[in-house]
């Protein structure tokens, strides 16, 4: 006679390999057919107890896709852990994509839509009081005051940040928006897609952009006189140190 176990399926019952609904039985010790298809090679056993209504949900699910109960539950644990996968590869991190989400949950919040319903964007008043929004939001989540910081280090600061702005934008701006499917990388699909979202404000961005940086030797220049006026103000802070 087969052994029996416990049930995890239905706690109050005994099972000998199937449970009364038909779902295999996910205790340690069951024997089954060998998983096969994406499941094939499984050999960790992984119990746990969960509220009935999830139980009843996961059950249905299974049924629905062709599957075991604890099939079911591994193929929405392994989903879990892509989405977090694709977060990280769109966004940099997860934490980056709960940030966005967020910061468009404020924006959502705030309802701010020209009076002719246009969107945010295309209306400057609008868009200013939407920046004021993330502004505020990440201020808000600011770890502390701001550093003091010499002018060098603020200049080279505002070239890396225009930097930045300028090859995303470019970027952006130089993708194919009919790149084939089987073509390229993930990145220039990605790309692509932010362009052809984006219509006409991804290159009119770019110019802006373009418009308003200094030219590399404008911030050579820049550069250079913020280190000297460090100079200078670190001269005169000795020297008033030194007539005290």
């Amino acid at each position: 006679m087969r052994r029996q176990y416990r049930c995890v399926v239905d706690d109050h019952k005994r099972c000998d390999y199937k449970c009364e609904d038909k779902l295999e039985c996910a205790m340690a010790g069951s024997r089954g057919r060998p998983p096969s298809g994406e499941f094939k090679g499984k050999s960790a056993v992984f119990t746990t107890r969960i509220r009935p209504e999830l139980r009843d949900r996961l059950a249905e699910s299974a049924e629905s896709n062709g599957r075991s109960l604890s099939q079911e539950v591994e193929r929405r644990l392994s989903d879990s852990f892509r989405l977090e996968d694709r977060m990280e590869y769109a966004f940099g991190s997860v934490e980056n994509f709960w940030l966005m989400r967020m910061i468009a949950l404020a924006i959502n919040n705030a309802q701010i839509t020209h009076q002719e319903g246009e969107r945010w964007r295309n209306d400057p008043e609008a868009f200013d009081a939407t920046l004021k929004i993330v502004n505020g939001v990440l201020e808000a989540l600011r770890p502390g005051p701001a550093p003091q910081t010499t002018n060098k280090k603020k200049e080279a600061n505002n070239f890396w940040q225009t930097h930045v702005a300028v090859t995303t934008l470019e970027s952006i701006y130089l993708a194919n928006p009919d790149l084939p499917i089987n073509e390229g990388s993930d990145t220039d699909h990605v790309l692509a897609s932010i362009k052809r979202k984006l219509g006409e404000d991804a290159p009119r961005a770019l110019q802006r952009v373009l418009f308003d940086a200094p030219s590399l030797e404008d911030w050579d220049r820049r550069i250079k006189d913020a280190e000297e006026a460090d100079r200078r103000n670190s001269g005169d802070a000795a020297e008033g140190q030194t007539s005290k």
